[in-house]
C-alpha cells in the first residue's frame, strides 16, 4: 500500500514538473523567436538544459506507469485467486452443512427406533400383564407371535434380575 501511495505522489509530483518545465520551454522559445528575429542567436543554454529535464521526466514517468500497470495485474490476479478459494471454500462449508444434516437425520432416525421399540416392548408387557396370550398380543401390535414371546422372555429375564 505504501508502495502505491509513494509512486502516486511521485507521478503528481512529476506531473507538475512536467507543467512547470513545459510553461518554462514555451517563455523560452517565445524568447527565443523574439531574439532571433532581433539578433539571430544561437540556441540557450537553459533551454536545452530544460528540455533534457523533459525528456528524463519523461522517462521516468513511463517507467513508473509501467511499475503501476504492473502491480495492478498483480492485484488482480491475487483477487481471482481469492475468488476462487472463497468459493471453494464455500463449497466445502456446503457439503459440511449437508453431511452433518445427514448424519443428524440419521441419529434421529435410531432415536425414533428405539423409542418405538421400547414402547412396543413395554405395550407387549403391558398385554401380557393384562393377561393375553402370546398370539393375541401379536395380533394386536402387528407383530408375530414369536417376536411376542421373545419380548416377554427379554422381560422376564431383566425383572428377574432385578
Amino acid at each position: 500500500m505504501a508502495d502505491q501511495l509513494s509512486t502516486i505522489f511521485a507521478f503528481a509530483a512529476l506531473g507538475l514538473l512536467v507543467i512547470i518545465l513545459l510553461r518554462n520551454r514555451r517563455r523560452i522559445k517565445c524568447l527565443e523567436i523574439e531574439r532571433n528575429k532581433a539578433f539571430a542567436i544561437k540556441r540557450d543554454p537553459v533551454e536545452d538544459y530544460n528540455e533534457a529535464k523533459v525528456v528524463k521526466l519523461v522517462d521516468i514517468c513511463r517507467e513508473l506507469e509501467a511499475r503501476v500497470q504492473n502491480k495492478a495485474s498483480l492485484l488482480e490476479a491475487l483477487i481471482e485467486d481469492a475468488d476462487k478459494k472463497i468459493k471453494e471454500l464455500e463449497n466445502k462449508k456446503s457439503k459440511t452443512e449437508s453431511t452433518e444434516k445427514s448424519t443428524e437425520m440419521r441419529k434421529e432416525k435410531r432415536k425414533e427406533k428405539r423409542d418405538s421399540s421400547s414402547t412396543m416392548y413395554d405395550r407387549v408387557l403391558t398385554l401380557s400383564k393384562e393377561g393375553k396370550d402370546e398370539q393375541e398380543i401379536g395380533k394386536l401390535i402387528n407383530r408375530s407371535a414369536g417376536e411376542v414371546k421373545v419380548l416377554l422372555s427379554l422381560g422376564r429375564q431383566s425383572s428377574q434380575e432385578n
